[in-house]
């Protein structure tokens, strides 16, 4: 992996997933190497950071980032940032895209493909999760992306469909792709590692919390030309990810 990557992996952990800083943190040098090499005092003077944010950024050093590489490469985990050729221009439109991407698989070219996000309810009814198995089927069928986020119920029935319909799937989570979230899934993300990819924009063994999955739609919706709602509560995280389409 390339050793500017540890320059991307530095600015995430500091501006925190989720920023709408990066555009800003881009105009403010010719590149992510110039801007890390100014130091904090230009970082400060640049007003754009909290004090969690500058004192993140002066923490977290290139060695420290370049562990997080070692790691990713040890579990045969990719990265893909707005210096990678394969970097999502859908992505990139959202108003505040990744620095980062983790990525157990091979992602699809979703700038060249149609690519749907379906979502609903972990506590789906047994009609929802066979309409939300066919639909996807028969998108996957038509050559369509499947992208969904790898929880229960509508999630579940959304990749197990593209799957078999020997079609390509995307699963973003809200935790780092190791991290053993939901086993009873684990196999899941396994096969979907295989017909597409497991996507993060979480270090390897990042945790999940309540907070990431709101900030997870967002990619989800953004790597999409369009949501899919499937059997979702009134507010719910769905529903976010629909307004974020």
């Amino acid at each position: 992996m390339s050793c500017e990557n540890a320059y991307w992996v530095w600015l995430q952990h500091g501006i925190g997933a989720g920023s709408g800083k990066l555009r800003d943190v881009l105009s403010c040098c010719t590149g992510l190497r110039e801007f890390w090499e100014a130091g904090p005092q230009f970082w400060k003077q640049q007003e754009l950071f909290t004090v969690r944010e500058l004192s993140a950024l002066r923490s977290f050093s290139l060695q420290d980032a370049q562990k997080v590489i070692e790691r990713c490469e040890e579990l045969g985990i990719s990265l893909v940032t707005p210096e990678s050729e394969n970097y999502p221009r859908s992505l990139w439109e959202i108003a505040n895209p990744p620095c980062v991407l983790y990525v157990k698989g091979k992602l699809p070219k979703v700038d060249e493909m149609p690519s749907i996000a379906m979502v609903g309810t972990r506590d789906a009814t047994i009609s929802g999760k066979k309409i939300a198995f066919s639909l996807s089927y028969q998108l996957a069928r038509a050559g369509a992306v499947i992208i969904s986020g790898g929880a229960r119920g509508i999630d579940t029935a959304a990749h197990k469909g593209a799957m078999q319909a020997q079609g390509k799937t995307v699963c973003v989570l809200g935790c780092g792709v190791n991290y053993p979230y939901l086993m009873e899934n684990a196999s899941l993300r396994e096969c979907v590692a295989e017909f597409g990819a497991l996507v993060s924009e979480y270090p390897p063994d990042a945790p999940a919390s309540r907070g990431a999955f709101p900030i997870r739609n967002r990619i989800i919706s953004g790597l999409s030309c369009g949501v899919l709602v499937v059997e979702a509560a009134a507010k719910s995280g769905s529903l976010i990810t629909a307004d974020l389409a």
